[in-house]
């Protein structure tokens, strides 16, 4: 079986925006996967895969057949993980070569066309959606890292894996959650908390990343909220609704 390239350049297809930040929410937890551009309607795929210089594109099942889109189609009727699309294009990749026959004195009668397999369709359960998101005050004193506890703690009861980003090092989300501050990663009342910035690979495990910003908005791949006064319990509810 051949191996996948080590940066996987993956170009999503979805029926909206919105359905196309959940994707690339789903995929982006390994170095293995890269994901290059998005597009939103079936006619714009073969000029994303030329722009974007893709490797394989993810499609929604609904999407019609594209035979002009001449690299590896994937579809899906849920989000995939990263390692299931590595997992279904390296099966594309274990497909041998048509074999031609060699030349003879006389042609042969022309073969009849053959239809192409139809493109995988990754059938996976569905997952709840990953909340991503980040909180950062233009000063202090407006609750950035109270607002990030207490949802935090709302989010760890209800059975979500929740990770917390303390970006700016200062201990106060450990404080409020009763724990202590350390340059360690350490887990307070079952949530991981963990000090400095996140990356792809550390919130692969988790369906809730939160990250308290400080004074200053992150570049991580998540919803940023800039807090102006201390958030009432109606304006946290919104905030995860808006996942």
């Amino acid at each position: 079986m051949a191996n996948p390239p080590v940066r996987l350049r993956v170009l999503l297809a979805a029926v909206d925006e919105a359905a196309g930040d959940a994707l690339c929410a789903e995929i982006q937890g390994t170095p293995h996967v890269r994901v290059v551009g998005g597009v939103w309607q079936a006619d714009k795929v073969a000029e994303g895969v030329a722009a974007f210089d893709a490797q394989v594109v993810l499609l929604p099942a609904s999407f019609p057949e594209l035979p002009d889109v001449a690299v590896s189609q994937l579809r899906y009727t849920t989000p995939p993980h990263a390692h299931q699309v590595l997992t279904a294009y390296q099966a594309t990749l274990s497909t041998p070569p048509t074999q031609h026959p060699s030349p003879a004195v006389q042609r042969p009668p022309a073969a009849p066309p053959v239809t192409p397999p139809a493109a995988p369709v990754l059938n996976l359960p569905r997952r709840a959606p990953t909340l991503r998101l980040g909180l950062w005050g233009a000063r202090g004193g407006v609750g950035v890292s109270t607002a990030i506890a207490l949802l935090a703690r709302d989010l760890v009861k209800s059975g979500t894996r929740v990770i917390v980003f303390d970006a700016p090092r200062r201990g106060d989300v450990a404080l409020y959650l009763d724990g202590t501050p350390s340059d360690q990663p350490q887990t307070i009342q079952g949530i991981m908390v963990y000090p400095g910035t996140p990356t792809e690979e550390l919130v692969a495990p988790y369906t809730a990343i939160l990250i308290d910003g400080g004074r200053e908005r992150g570049n991580f791949n998540a919803r940023w909220v800039q807090v102006t006064t201390p958030l009432k319990e109606n304006e946290l509810l919104a905030l995860v609704e808006g996942r």
